[in-house]
């Protein structure tokens, strides 16, 4: 039997979530990263990702991400945000960073703006020059199947029949596991 290589690490440095997506305020994103990941220099998610639009398939090799964290952060503000709002909105925000890292470098996208409630998924993305390119829906959990959510979530996205491009990201912080994929 052929020996598997190791995954390539694919790195990402929090510091450009702000400069890959300058319409949104990021800086609570990379602080719940931080907080729920309690690394202090960054942390290693493995994605299955799929930006193409392919089925994620069980036994795929998933890429490896190590998410950087700034180095203007000190543990003080780390421990302040997590004390500031609760586990739920901590992941939920960490889940956010995901996904941008996996926009910004995989798709050569970023995210314009939060959607209305209602609309099925959580931010519009746009491309560099500011044109439309479809709509991501983001979660985040420690305690659900990955899979679960991620069908969950695509479902939930797909039923927004006026956007030709959706995508889902979906991280386990518990597991430190993601999927990431285009779905229509």
């Amino acid at each position: 039997m052929a020996k598997r290589s190791a995954p390539v690490v694919r790195p990402y440095d929090l510091n450009n979530l702000a400069k890959h997506h300058p319409t949104i305020w990021v800086t609570a994103f990379v602080l719940a990263f931080v907080s729920r990941t309690r690394a202090a220099r960054g942390g290693n998610v493995a994605i299955m990702a799929s930006p193409d639009g392919a089925e994620l398939r069980r036994g795929k090799r998933p890429e490896q991400w190590q998410l950087l964290t700034p180095t203007s952060l000190n543990a003080s503000e780390v421990v302040q945000f997590g004390k500031s709002f609760n586990e739920k909105t901590v992941t939920e925000y960490a889940a956010i960073a995901v996904a941008g890292a996996q926009i910004a470098t995989v798709l050569g996208l970023r995210f314009r703006e939060v959607t209305l409630v209602g609309e099925r998924g959580d931010y519009w993305l746009e491309t560099a020059d500011g044109g439309s390119a479809g709509m991501c829906e983001i979660s985040g959990t420690v305690t659900k199947s990955l899979q679960g959510v991620f069908k969950e979530k695509r479902k939930q996205i797909l039923k927004n029949r006026l956007v030709s491009r959706c995508y889902v990201s979906v991280t386990n912080f518990a597991r430190n596991e993601g999927a990431f994929s285009r779905v229509r």
